[in-house]
């Protein structure tokens, strides 16, 4: 993995990735998605959390990944799933009224689930192979 994204650690350093990996401007991506360049900005600097509208706005418009964005988890750009874009903007306004720490025990116990999947999976793979 590259120094530069191991050192990718809030929402706004991986909006401004995201961004120039689409090779975009602030000014063409808040066209896009129909915010101010200054919002943009502001979030790449820290200075503002992304809004559930702003992060429902760049997934369905430009495919990049919620959790991603939030997290820093899994791939930058979401997979085609039967999530449809309403789900996704509940699921991103649920999280946005929880506290930090409930916000934290929620990811942890995503992570939890995906290693659980993980695991699973593997047994899975190991009794197709013995049996």
């Amino acid at each position: 993995m590259s120094k530069e994204i191991t050192q990718i650690t809030s929402s706004g350093d991986r909006v401004s990735l995201f961004r120039k990996d689409k090779k975009l401007s602030q000014q063409e991506l808040a066209d896009a998605i129909g915010v101010s360049r200054g919002y943009i900005g502001d979030i790449e600097r820290n200075r503002s959390e992304p809004s559930s509208n702003f992060l429902t706005l760049l997934a369905s418009k430009l495919n990049v990944s919620v959790d991603w964005l939030l997290t820093g988890e899994g791939e930058m750009y979401r997979l085609q799933t039967g999530l449809n874009d309403l789900h996704a903007t509940k699921i991103v306004q649920m999280y946005e009224a929880l506290n930090d720490v409930q916000q934290r025990e929620i990811l942890s116990a995503l992570e939890e689930k995906k290693q659980l999947n993980n695991l699973m999976e593997a047994v899975h793979q190991l009794q197709l192979k013995v049996g």
